[in-house]
């Protein structure tokens, strides 16, 4: 499959269970085992859900993932102020890259916070019926 223009995205990862599900997507797109692979270009954000830097780290080395392109280093907190602390510090990073499609998983904070920032947002119109347009939103559960 070939598509007209690269597509761009966003992968986005927070809490170190969803590390799992978010490489093997990673993985396939990297070193392309999708037929469409090399028409994809993504940022991979990872929210900082859980604050133990050198942790993550080691689980995004182990799983042979890139470093995230922006690490929004949340870190702990409760449910409310957490969410709402990942949903104001993705917002401008949305709004900067204005990607095609999101893919969000597993049933955490930052899943919920990306999901909801992605849904809201319109941008200029970049399709022939001059359309405003939004991202598509993928979401993962299981592996």
């Amino acid at each position: 499959m070939r598509l007209s223009k690269p597509l761009s995205g966003m992968l986005v990862v927070g809490a170190r269970p969803n590390f799992m599900r978010i490489s093997a997507i990673i993985v396939a797109i990297m070193y392309g085992k999708l037929s469409y692979s090399s028409s994809i270009a993504f940022q991979l954000i990872h929210a900082g859900e859980h604050y133990k830097t050198l942790m993550s780290r080691s689980y995004f080395q182990h799983l042979g993932m890139p470093k995230p392109d922006v690490d929004l280093e949340v870190g702990s907190g409760l449910y409310a102020q957490q969410t709402a602390e990942i949903m104001r510090r993705i917002a401008p990073v949305t709004l900067n890259a204005q990607p095609d499609a999101v893919l969000v998983v597993g049933g955490g904070n930052s899943t919920i916070a990306f999901a909801h920032v992605a849904s809201k947002r319109v941008y200029p119109p970049s399709n022939s019926h001059g359309l405003p347009s939004r991202s598509l939103i993928a979401h993962v559960e299981a592996g």
